[in-house]
């Protein structure tokens, strides 16, 4: 029987979509194999579209990319295993990097796309209270890495996002 497996970017519902699909009597843990498959961010580039049933879960960017300034360094290091991480780049860049870079990855792999805010949530944020991240600057960043930058409109345009500080 194929499994199911949700990927994508750390830091994009993955802990919402394993309680999603737990309330519907789907057993896809979180970063753990269940009798069903699993959400895993992690698995993204190994997937295999032809053993398993593929959702490449998307979050809007806007809101996944600061999020993701409480990654670890060690997820960092594993996510360079499969995804070029300029050193240039500043933490915010870093994170723009990897929500762009990650989900062309999953995109290759998936068989449908999932946005996590479609699940009928509008707070999606697992984090602790106390694990706060500083505010993008999106001026910023549409400046310094504007061909990254401009790809990530485009992807989140094509996910259904709408374009903000986009000129």
């Amino acid at each position: 029987m194929r499994k199911i497996y949700v990927i994508g970017c750390g830091r994009s519902g993955t802990s919402f979509a394993t309680q999603y699909f737990k309330d519907l009597g789907v057993d896809l843990p979180h970063e753990k194999e269940g009798m069903d498959g699993s959400v895993n961010w992690r698995i993204t580039p190994k997937v295999r579209r032809d053993k398993d049933f593929i959702i490449h879960l998307v979050r809007n960017p806007y809101n996944a990319i600061p999020s993701m300034q409480t990654i670890m360094s060690a997820s960092w290091k594993y996510m360079q295993k499969y995804i070029s991480i300029p050193a240039e780049l500043n933490y915010q860049g870093r994170c723009l990097n990897y929500w762009v870079k990650w989900n062309q990855l999953a995109e290759k792999s998936a068989h449908i796309r999932l946005r996590v805010e479609d699940l009928g949530t509008s707070t999606i944020n697992s984090r602790k209270k106390d694990k706060k991240y500083k505010q993008i600057d999106w001026d910023y960043l549409r400046s310094t890495y504007k061909d990254l930058f401009n790809l990530m409109v485009t992807m989140a345009k094509k996910y259904g996002y709408k374009a903000k500080y986009a000129k």
